[in-house]
C-alpha cells in the first residue's frame, strides 16, 4: 500500500529543488540560466531537476484576471506548457488542451515568491506576487518534467 507524502517529504523536496538549482548556478559563471517564462496567464518552469517535490497538486483550473489558479494559489506549470489564445486553454507539452474548469493533478509542491525568485527568476516571482490574493505570495509548482493527469469534465453539483 502506497503511503501519502508527509509534510517533511514536501519540505525536503522543495529545499532539495532549490538547493539543486542554486548549486547548478553557483559555479561563478556569468549569469545563471533562466529557468522560467510567462506565456499569457501561464507561468512556466523551464528547469530540469533530477529530483522533485513530493506533494500532490490537484484541482480545477481557474482563470482569475490574468492569472491561472488551482485552489487558492497561482500555478507554475511544467516545462513546455503554453497558452492558446484562440482556445482560451493551457496546452501541455504533450499537446493536451486544459480548458478552464478542467481538473488537473500531478506532483509538485508550494513555493513562496522569494523561493520562486531563487529557483527560477525574479520575473516569475513578481508574477506570483501580482497574482497572489490578499498578499499571500506563494505558488503551486508542478515539477518541471511532470506529466499531468487532466479531466476536462467540469465539476457538477450533486453529482
Amino acid at each position: 500500500m502506497a503511503r501519502a507524502p508527509t509534510v517533511v517529504a514536501v519540505i525536503l523536496g522543495a529545499v532539495g529543488a532549490w538547493a539543486l538549482v542554486s548549486f547548478v548556478g553557483s559555479d561563478g559563471a556569468a549569469e545563471p540560466e533562466v529557468h522560467a517564462r510567462i506565456d499569457g496567464p501561464v507561468l512556466v518552469s523551464d528547469a530540469h531537476w533530477e529530483a522533485g517535490m513530493a506533494a500532490l497538486i490537484r484541482g480545477p483550473v481557474r482563470l482569475v484576471g490574468d492569472c491561472l489558479f488551482i485552489g487558492s494559489a497561482p500555478v507554475i506549470w511544467p516545462t513546455g506548457t503554453t497558452w492558446d489564445d484562440e482556445a482560451d486553454a493551457v496546452v501541455l507539452n504533450d499537446g493536451t488542451l486544459v480548458a478552464v474548469g478542467a481538473t488537473v493533478s500531478g506532483g509538485g509542491g508550494s513555493l513562496s515568491a522569494a523561493d520562486v525568485a531563487g529557483v527560477f527568476n525574479e520575473e516569475l516571482a513578481d508574477a506570483v506576487r501580482a497574482c497572489a490574493p490578499n498578499g499571500r505570495s506563494a505558488a503551486s509548482v508542478f515539477n518541471p518534467d511532470q506529466r499531468l493527469q487532466v479531466s476536462n469534465r467540469k465539476p457538477t453539483n450533486g453529482g
